[in-house]
C-alpha cells in the first residue's frame, strides 16, 4: 500500500531550488574569478606596456 506523503512535493522543490542556487553560486564565482583575472592581466599589461610607450623615442 502506498503511503501518501504530503511533504514529498515540498522536499522535491526545495532540493531542486537548492541545486539551482548552488549552480548559480558556482557560475557567479567562476564569472567573478574570470573578471578578476582579466582585470589583473590588464593591470599587469598596462604596467609593462606603459613604460615602453612613454620611453624615449
Amino acid at each position: 500500500m502506498k503511503v501518501y506523503d504530503p511533504m514529498k512535493g515540498v522536499r522535491e522543490a526545495s532540493r531542486r531550488a537548492e541545486e539551482l542556487r548552488r549552480k548559480k553560486q558556482q557560475e557567479d564565482l567562476r564569472r567573478f574569478q574570470e573578471k578578476q583575472r582579466r582585470d589583473r592581466d590588464m593591470a599587469y599589461g598596462s604596467m609593462f606596456i606603459a613604460p615602453k610607450i612613454k620611453g624615449p623615442r
